[in-house]
């Protein structure tokens, strides 16, 4: 499938997957805003991949159920209390 490039915003000329990896809260923020509404075509791209990304699911380890956390670049490093090339 070809998805159509965002051209609006801070991530204009990004298709919906390309945000979905490199900014997902956005991806999330701009959907809530309905921000994909002003195309057809990018309002159905917006609804699949949003309701997709919503089913994953983590199997259980052990019989154990796991969650999955969004960590931004650099937050593993602020929570050992290094610094990392993000924040210098």
């Amino acid at each position: 499938m070809q998805y159509i490039k965002l051209d609006f915003g801070k991530h204009d000329g990004l298709t919906i997957p390309a945000i979905l990896f490199k900014d997902a809260d956005w991806f999330y923020w701009a959907y809530e805003q309905k921000l994909f509404v002003r195309d057809e075509t990018l309002k159905a791209e917006a609804d699949d991949l949003y309701s997709k990304s919503r089913k994953i699911k983590i199997p259980p380890e052990n019989g154990l159920d796991r969650i999955a956390e969004y960590m931004p670049p650099g937050a593993m490093s602020k929570r050992a209390g290094k610094s990392s090339p993000e924040s210098s």
